[in-house]
C-alpha cells in the first residue's frame, strides 16, 4: 500500500534529520504499541557504544515477492557500480541464499531498531538510499 510505502520512505530516508533526533548519537525507534516481553536488564546505548555497535535490530522476517519486485536486482546493480561501498563484514549471507547472487527474501522488519545516526548520514547509505528513492522507492 502507498500508506507503508510513504512510512518505510520516511523511516529508511529522513527520521534520522528530524529536529527531535538532532542532537543524539543514537537513535532508538519504537513503533506505537511495541511492548516488552522481557525485562531489559541494561543500558542498550551503552552496550551499543562500548562493542562500537553502529546498528541493531529485532527480526527478519520473509517478505512477499510482490511488494519487493526487483529491488534484490536493484540492490546489487548499485553496489556492483559503487564495490567499495561494500565492506568485508556486510552479513550478506542473512539475505542470500547459500549461492550469495539470489536473494532469499528476508527483510530486517525496522519497527524496533537502534542505530547511531553515523549509519544514515554516511555517504554510502544517503547515495544508496537516493538511488532506490529515485527508482521509486
Amino acid at each position: 500500500s502507498s500508506t507503508v510505502r510513504n512510512m518505510s520512505r520516511f523511516f529508511s530516508g529522513f527520521f534520522w534529520k528530524h529536529p527531535a533526533t538532532i542532537n543524539f548519537d543514537y537513535i532508538f525507534r519504537l513503533d506505537e504499541g511495541i511492548k516488552f516481553w522481557c525485562k531489559l536488564n541494561y543500558d542498550p546505548f551503552i552496550l551499543m557504544q562500548q562493542l562500537n555497535k553502529k546498528y541493531a535490530f529485532s527480526q527478519l522476517c520473509n517478505d512477499a515477492h510482490r511488494v519487493t519486485k526487483g529491488l534484490f536486482s536493484h540492490i546489487q546493480h548499485f553496489f556492483n557500480q559503487n564495490p567499495s561501498y561494500v565492506t568485508q563484514d556486510n552479513n550478506l549471507d542473512l539475505f542470500t541464499n547459500p549461492d550469495g547472487q539470489s536473494w532469499n527474501m528476508k527483510m530486517v522488519y525496522n519497527n524496533f531498531e537502534i542505530s547511531h545516526r553515523s549509519v544514515w548520514e554516511s555517504e554510502s547509505y544517503t547515495k544508496f538510499f537516493d538511488y532506490l528513492d529515485k527508482l521509486g522507492g
